[in-house]
């Protein structure tokens, strides 16, 4: 889930990509990478997660912002 201050979705995995969504605190994201590699990334700064927002359009966070529910 996104954590406490909100986060942005990025059209590619840099912080200089176009937004393609604002996710706000506590919503639910779903990764769209296995398991396997998606999960070890979160927390981690300099690592960028694979998501579909709840605006259901796909795009790129960072990871160190998420937490595992």
């Amino acid at each position: 889930s996104v954590g406490r201050l909100g986060l942005a979705v990025r059209a590619a995995p840099s912080r200089g990509a176009a937004k393609v969504n604002v996710e706000k605190a506590g919503n639910r994201l779903t990764v769209l990478e296995p398991a396997s590699t998606g999960q070890g990334k979160i927390g981690t700064a300099g690592q960028w997660l694979a998501i579909k927002a709840t605006n259901n359009k796909r795009g790129y966070v960072a990871a160190e912002y998420v937490e595992l529910m």
